[in-house]
């Protein structure tokens, strides 16, 4: 049976940076830029790794099966930011929303093939009338909001693990 994850755990997303791909991940004015596009995942629950049960260059490779592509990284953020998305609200049969009822966010530990004890995934609880593109969408924005705040120093205890390489040099080029 898998442990509960504690607020204070540190999730890790795997990332890539495909050469030549402009504004998939960037890095502007001194910051790296985090898009939705970073949280998206086919059924709408992105994938996250538990930091203390996997080993990163495992994760990197996609649980051992192969070498770690060249521009894999991954980042870290706390459970309890994820939990504590709270601009998702729930919209009656007419669309309106319904201030008292945030969708509430949450990290659920979730077996895998591959380090079954580490894997995890992010998702809406009890979704109710609001459309599902538009959750989807929303979730995204707050995730990729916090992970910015990691990445770029406002929170402490996340951020990068390992930058992908060509945004590490998208950064270095960018000083020049």
């Amino acid at each position: 049976m898998t442990q509960p994850i504690a607020d204070d755990e540190v999730l890790l997303r795997r990332v890539t940076m495909p050469a030549g791909k402009i504004g998939h991940w960037q890095y502007a004015e001194g910051r790296f830029v985090v898009p939705g596009k970073a949280w998206e995942d086919p059924q709408d629950e992105p994938s996250v790794y538990r930091k203390s049960a996997v080993e990163i260059d495992r994760l990197l490779s996609n649980c051992g099966a192969s070498p770690a592509p060249a521009d894999n990284g991954c980042f870290g953020v706390h459970a309890g930011a994820v939990r504590s998305i709270t601009t998702i609200l729930q919209r009656d049969g007419k669309g309106k929303s319904i201030p008292d009822r945030p969708f509430t966010v949450d990290a659920v530990s979730t077996p895998s093939e591959c380090e079954s004890h580490a894997h995890a995934v992010v998702k809406t609880i009890e979704p109710a009338q609001s459309a599902k593109r538009q959750v989807r969408q929303l979730m995204q924005q707050s995730l990729s909001l916090i992970a910015d705040e990691y990445i770029n120093g406002v929170r402490f205890g996340g951020g990068w693990e390992r930058i992908p390489p060509g945004l590490q040099e998208e950064r270095l080029r960018s000083r020049l």
